[in-house]
């Protein structure tokens, strides 16, 4: 399946996820973010508002997951959008 614009992309994501998935979502984007950057777990719980446990569950799919945080920082980073 290939979704061809951003456009449709944000539409499709829209009528699948909810307002709170959306918010989720986002939060462990900026986790990985934070992490990248090699911020402390407090400094990103202060940042991002999330609990320990969920900073240690993007740490642990950030260094041992299928490089799914590694590719789409790495996009952002080559756009710009960081």
């Amino acid at each position: 399946m290939a979704i061809d614009s951003v456009e449709i992309c944000e539409y499709f994501l829209d009528d699948l996820l909810t307002v709170q998935e959306l918010e989720m979502i986002s939060q462990r984007l900026n986790i990985a973010i934070c992490l990248d950057k090699k911020k402390s777990y407090k400094e990103i719980a202060k940042i991002t508002g999330a609990s320990s446990v969920t900073i240690g569950r993007v740490k642990q799919s950030f260094d041992y997951g299928e490089g799914g945080y590694r590719y789409i920082l790495d996009r952002l980073n080559t756009n710009g959008e960081l």
